[in-house]
């Protein structure tokens, strides 16, 4: 019943040559990151779709295999999130102003 669903993929909160990035560098991954939680988080909710493949399930054994039960999505979402206040805390440290600019 586990086996649908992908593997997390998470990045890191902390990269290999933060102390490094200048302020453009982090717009410029704050942007980046921003476009990959918006491709994200459609995903995030698969309750209604797991809840229909189980309810299915219970009448033919097959749609428990569709079941997503990784939250892959999910993970790497929150991930991201991490990422985006460790984006802040340097441009708070660099003083280059909010992200948001």
């Amino acid at each position: 019943m586990g086996c649908a669903g992908r593997k997390p993929n998470p990045i890191e909160s902390h990269m290999p040559g933060d102390t490094k990035l200048t302020c453009q560098a982090i717009y410029v991954e704050t942007r980046q990151i921003e476009r990959k939680m918006d491709r994200l988080e459609p995903k995030i909710n698969k309750f209604a779709t797991n809840t229909l493949w189980g309810i299915a399930g219970v009448f033919l054994i097959f749609p428990f295999f569709f079941m997503d039960v990784k939250d892959a999505e999910k993970i790497e979402y929150q991930a991201y999130q991490e990422r985006l206040d460790r984006l802040e805390v340097l441009a708070i440290e660099r003083k280059c102003g909010t992200i948001d600019e």
